[in-house]
């Protein structure tokens, strides 16, 4: 079979014409000659072409990118944005007294949200519940949040980061209405759904914060929670995004300051690596005390555990959760 067009000097069935073609398009003097070129380097009559930086894959070639070199493909060009009409300003909460934080920048920045906060687009409903809702329940924007304040009237007062669409939040409010919810969830789509299942009108003794969890515990006083929940958080499982799980020796040590004695931290997850992982840096903090003595501890959930739709989801598709209890310790830093 002859190549595509004209090139009459190649008369082999393996050059076929669609390589030769692409090959022509590539050279700069026509595509008859680079034709010509490519059947003769197939037989092998010369040699072609290559440079230092050229890879040649079977039939392909492939050339890397450098960096010092203009990419083929065109830039997009940012938008420049007007300067601010004030003075710039801090948009975070007013420093502590003393000037110097709980938790040190560095940290801080280590757990801001990642990921889009927005996923499938919200219905009208959602998006109804999102604004009207949200700004009556959020937790308010002051230097110091404290949950005595949120809620006067509660005898305890519990905090569930992640709740997602708030199965596990919805349960807890119906079964105990004498305690006071913070509830913190950072994506649109979670915060909606929870919004929208809430009775009307809603209760009084919730609040909602969708943002970080970090930066709003470090804003708590010490000791002012008597339940900590962080149910299936993302597992991150690269390696080098590891640094984004939540439970980490920094976070613990913020746990450890707003739990009173003896108030559980409670943890799952349908990931054995990162159960592995929560198992061994909250164990080793010295401020927490894990509470099982069997394998049926962590294999079964606690009694009056509420479901959540992802882990109904993970269990129909034969993932097993683990169910982590830890206790505050009394008189640890």
């Amino acid at each position: 079979m002859r190549c595509w067009r004209s090139c009459r000097t190649c008369t082999r069935p393996r050059c076929t014409g669609r390589w030769s073609f692409w090959r022509a398009r590539a050279c700069s003097t026509g595509w008859r000659a680079g034709a010509r070129t490519w059947c003769a380097a197939r037989r092998g009559r010369t040699r072609a072409r290559s440079s230092s930086s050229v890879t040649s894959v079977g039939m392909w070639r492939w050339r890397p990118h450098r960096p010092s070199r203009r990419p083929w493909w065109p830039r997009r060009r940012a938008r420049a944005l007007p300067p601010p009409a004030g003075p710039r300003s801090c948009t975070g909460p007013a420093p502590r007294a003393g000037g110097a934080r709980r938790m040190p920048e560095g940290a801080r920045a280590r757990g801001a949200v990642y990921g889009r906060r927005l996923g499938r687009p919200l219905s009208p409903s959602r998006r109804a519940a999102l604004e009207t809702l949200l700004p009556a329940l959020a937790v308010p924007e002051d230097d110091l949040v404290d949950p005595a304040a949120l809620f006067p009237a509660a005898t305890h007062v519990a905090l569930e980061i992640g709740f997602g669409n708030g199965e596990h939040l919805l349960g807890l409010l119906n079964t105990q209405p004498e305690s006071g919810f913070i509830g913190v969830e950072p994506f649109a789509n979670g915060m909606s759904a929870f919004l929208k299942a809430l009775p009307a009108p809603p209760p009084s003794n919730v609040r909602v914060h969708m943002g970080d969890a970090v930066a709003l515990i470090d804003r708590m006083p010490d000791g002012c929670l008597d339940a900590l929940y962080i149910l299936n958080p993302d597992p991150w499982p690269k390696a080098r995004h590891h640094k984004r799980r939540m439970i980490r020796p920094e976070t613990l040590d913020m746990f450890a300051r707003v739990l009173r004695p003896g108030a559980p931290l409670v943890m799952t997850t349908d990931v054995n690596a990162l159960a592995a992982w929560m198992v061994a840096h909250a164990a080793a903090h010295p401020a927490f005390a894990w509470t099982a003595r069997s394998k049926r501890d962590w294999a079964e959930p606690p009694p009056g555990w509420v479901e959540t739709r992802y882990e109904a989801k993970g269990r129909a598709a034969g993932r097993r959760q683990t169910y982590l209890l830890f206790v505050r310790r009394a008189g640890a830093v």
